[in-house]
């Protein structure tokens, strides 16, 4: 055979080659500058003029820094904070720093920048690099997703653009919901990889599922994690009606158990969390006897029907804060994720047969009916009752994620179907999106025409937002005007697409353009920058703080009426009954209850009158309020009770008063009793409810009598003389030394908390009984004895262990299964040629 020739490439050929954009020939690169251009327009005074993110949220996380890294400094992983509610879980209540594989990364390259130039503020730093990190790769996942669903590039890059700016999403930096961003940045890619996995159904995308999912759940928002399933559950059973009218059934029952499987995979990887967050839901409000929390707490955000106005007019119910006159309490922005968007998801809806593509228009609207919750729970209400877990989140407009994501992928394939728009063979599709124009500019027109004739009708409706609804109402109106214009915009664009008028790639600039324009001008509105010495300024020790570091420990504090955040004084290493905390042990919050607490404390001393309140005389003030409030400030170790106003109570005395009109002044309790404590007798009591209602009886006195749950191993007697003395106090150990003449309760005001703490008495463990419904007790015979309490629960270890170990057999079988995968597609290819 004579030598072959390849043919020579035309000059055309050439051209069309050297044409490529190069933006599409190194997308990569594009979407990365693409990403971190518009963070640095959307929050150019966090990178350029010296400004932070401070929000309300994140006040809590930065009030326990000095205390976790005090902890890490000392080489401990706190696994418990005696800080907030007289102590509860840490790590378990997912407040402690979590082992992030992402995160991490971030991490450590802040501290490697800190060790090369170290002028450099680390906690400033480390904020910046996981802000940029997470935002990009919510982006990046978004990019993937689209591409994989063989959207074109530049859709992809709008895609992704438009999902890390869209409202809701922003806010999850701007109120501090960091780990729902975190959470959120793997959404997309856990649903491109189940797709992968039941497609293929190879190890390979078996253990890249497994390595996802664990991820996630590492991440630390497991509501997110409980939705993220939700929908691949839902996108699994549309993939199996699919295969079923397929006759593929076979593939149905080995795409399922590989789905099972991958699920269980993440769930061991990340043991060392679920583990104990599944531990402690038993003894926190989210679960608890009664296996979850209450339908009234459960659905405390849920999203009003009213409020799918909002999906076209922003502020129709005014925009948050006092102008937001909606049924969801404390609601800063609006759910807000673009008109352009809502406008092609539609499209897509019309223009796509495909199952694939309707699913998610199916899990739009399943997401949106479960995000009614109370206010129409046509199917909230069963989910709550039947779906295991689901029971134990609120706000059920979290949801609302699933939706955002939707959106965004029916948006691209809206616009990949109009950039290969052919005009002559889609008649019937331009009618049909032509009537949807006329549907949508309907209610776009009725709402506006509601908002400009109908003043007074608006108002009466905003009357829950008071002084606030004249400019509730103006807000609403400018974002109708602006909506009608926009709407103007988008439809007169993809009209002239439609009839060949604009080029393709235009279209998807302007659409881009006119969508991150819509979203800065909502997003400015609830981003807010604060200088960042406010940080430090904020968590600057008062004078009330720098005299309450200089008593002696141990002792515990009750802030009332305080201006700052419930947390605050943990950033001092102040211990507090106090707190905030959205998974509080249950026992305490039952405690609370039955005392009225922290209310009551302050409104028994104060009456009604005619134009306001006014102080009680001794003589009105509750007997039994007053009673049972000390009692509780007695056993609870409250030293100090920090209140801005003059008590009348004899047992409160003022030792260090306030230093400016409206702070706290500090009150000391002479009657606190120590932290380690002996009562004279003990009853027992099963019934808890009968147990509560003594403490709040008035009769309850901790010093005469400790409320136990079940009897001691013999009778207890009194005697002045036994002593117990605190040797060491830290996070995850107590010891102390008790010498005792007579058997003996010894009550520890700690609270209880039976997974993890143990106690050992001159070495040997021995039972820690429940005294007072929320501390510990030790019984003790008589002698000298050395106690030790420490706090090592065992599901942590155990979780650490099959965490470390299944990361190493998923990280070897990623590997296995790409070196099979080549070798196959190489041997295919082969086959071919």
């Amino acid at each position: 055979m004579g030598k072959q020739i390849k043919p020579q490439a035309s000059e055309k050929e050439k051209t069309q080659v050297q044409k490529v954009p190069f933006w599409e020939a190194h997308s990569g690169w594009t979407l990365l500058g693409l990403l971190l251009l518009l963070l640095l327009i959307q929050f150019y005074p966090m990178f350029f003029l010296g400004k932070t993110l401070l929000p309300p949220d994140a006040v809590a996380s930065y009030s326990f820094r000095p205390f976790v890294d005090d902890a890490l400094k000392r080489g401990i992983y706190p696994l418990w904070n005696p800080y907030i509610f007289g102590g509860m879980p840490f790590f378990a209540s997912l407040s402690a720093p979590f082992i992030d594989p992402v995160n991490d990364i971030g991490i450590g390259l802040s501290y490697l920048l800190v060790a090369l130039f170290h002028k450099m503020d680390l906690v400033e730093l480390q904020r910046i690099f996981l802000f940029l990190l997470n935002h990009v790769l919510l982006g990046w996942s978004m990019y993937i997703l689209l591409r994989y669903k063989k959207l074109s590039k530049s859709v992809a890059l709008y895609g992704a653009a438009i999902f890390m700016l869209m409202p809701p999403i922003v806010a999850y930096s701007a109120f501090g919901h960091n780990t729902k961003l975190a959470t959120t940045v793997l959404l997309p890619l856990l649903l491109l990889v189940m797709d992968a996995l039941l497609e293929k159904q190879n190890l390979l995308f078996f253990s890249i599922a497994g390595l996802l999912v664990g991820i996630q759940f590492l991440r630390a928002h497991v509501q997110i994690c409980y939705y993220t399933h939700l929908m691949l559950a839902l996108y699994f059973i549309v993939w199996a009606i699919g295969k079923f009218k397929e006759k593929e059934k076979k593939r149905i029952f080995s795409g399922g158990a590989l789905w099972i499987g991958a699920l269980v995979c993440g769930v061991l990887l990340s043991s060392v969390l679920t583990f104990s967050v599944w531990e402690y839901s038993h003894y926190s409000i989210r679960g608890g006897e009664t296996g979850g929390v209450g339908y009234e707490y459960a659905t405390g955000w849920s999203f009003s029907p009213l409020e799918l106005t909002t999906f076209f007019i922003p502020s129709f119910v005014g925009f948050g804060k006092e102008t937001y006159w909606g049924p969801m309490p404390f609601t800063d922005y609006p759910l807000y994720f673009g008109l352009t968007t809502l406008i092609l998801a539609g499209i897509a809806l019309i223009l796509y047969k495909d199952r694939k593509v309707r699913f998610f228009g199916l899990l739009s609207l399943l997401a949106l009916f479960a995000s009614f919750g109370k206010h129409f729970p046509i199917l909230y209400w069963p989910m709550y009752k039947f779906l295991p877990f689901f029971n134990k989140f609120r706000a059920p407009n979290m949801i609302h994620i699933l939706i955002q994501l939707s959106m965004v992928v029916l948006a691209g394939f809206a616009l990949e179907r109009l950039i290969h728009w052919k005009e002559n063979s889609q008649s019937k599709d331009a009618l049909r999106i032509k009537r949807y124009f006329w549907a949508i500019g309907a209610v776009l027109g009725l709402l506006f025409c509601i908002l400009l004739f109908g003043k007074s009708l608006y108002l009466n409706w905003a009357s829950k937002a008071g002084d606030a609804r004249e400019m509730a109402y103006t807000m609403a109106l400018e974002d109708a005007l602006k909506a009608m214009v926009l709407f103007g915009i988008v439809s007169t664009v993809i009209h002239m697409r439609i009839k060949g008028r604009i080029g393709a790639q235009n279209l998807v600039f302007i659409v881009l353009l006119l969508t991150l324009v819509d979203f800065w001008m909502i997003n400015r509105k609830f981003v807010e920058f604060r200088p960042r010495t406010d940080v430090k300024e904020y968590f600057k020790a008062t004078r009330e703080v720098e005299f309450l570091k200089n008593q002696p420990k141990p002792f515990r504090i009750f802030p009332l009426q305080d201006e700052r955040a419930p947390n605050w004084y943990a950033y001092h290493f102040l211990e507090n009954v106090w707190g905030y905390h959205p998974a509080k042990i249950r026992r305490v919050q039952e405690l609370y209850d039955a005392l009225g607490l922290p209310q009551q404390f302050l409104f028994k001393y104060v009456k009604q009158v005619e134009g306001g309140y006014a102080w009680r005389s001794p003589e009105e003030i509750s007997p039994q309020q007053m009673k049972a409030h000390r009692a509780f400030l007695q056993m609870m170790n409250v030293r100090y009770v920090l209140v801005p106003y003059l008590l009348p109570d004899s047992t409160l005395w003022p030792v260090s008063p306030p230093p400016y009109s409206g702070a706290c002044a500090v009150y000391e309790f002479s009657q606190a009793l120590p932290r380690a404590f002996f009562p004279k007798s003990i009853l027992v009591a099963k019934e808890k409810s009968a147990i509560l209602r003594y403490m709040a009886s008035g009769y309850f006195d901790p010093q005469e009598t400790a409320v136990l749950e079940e009897p001691l191993p013999m009778e207890i007697q009194f005697s002045p003389k036994n002593r117990a003395e605190i040797v060491k106090h830290d996070i995850h150990e107590i010891e102390l030394k008790a010498d005792v003449v007579t058997p003996c309760l010894l009550v520890l005001s700690e609270i209880y908390y039976p997974c993890g703490w143990k106690a050992f008495v001159d070495g040997k463990e021995t039972k820690i009984y429940v005294a007072n419904y929320v501390l510990r007790a030790l019984f003790l015979s008589p002698g000298a004895h050395e106690i030790r309490m420490v706090f090592k629960p065992e599901k942590f270890g155990l979780g650490l262990w099959i965490t470390f170990s299944t990361a190493g057999v998923l990280l070897v079988a990623v590997l296995v299964g790409a070196l099979y995968s080549r070798k196959r597609s190489i041997s295919t290819v082969e086959k071919v040629s």
